[in-house]
């Protein structure tokens, strides 16, 4: 094998999986892709879900809220 490590992927819900991986990044992207899709969302979608979700910049330099 090269040059791979085992890393612990946890999620906000505090599930738990082993990867192994040739960086953490590598690792948090093969359990994105089995968990999230995206995709262009619809008139409907921003009608139903405006009204109770943000929109969210994803090329925002910080998305953690400092406390």
């Amino acid at each position: 094998m090269s040059n791979t490590r085992i890393y612990l992927v946890s999620s906000v819900n505090e599930s738990k999986r082993l990867v192994r991986a040739t960086n953490p990044a590598q690792a948090v992207r093969h359990v994105a892709r089995a968990e999230i899709t995206a995709s262009v969302a619809s008139q409907d979608d921003l009608v139903t879900l405006l009204p109770t979700h943000k929109i969210e910049d994803a090329s925002a330099a910080n998305d953690v809220e400092s406390e």
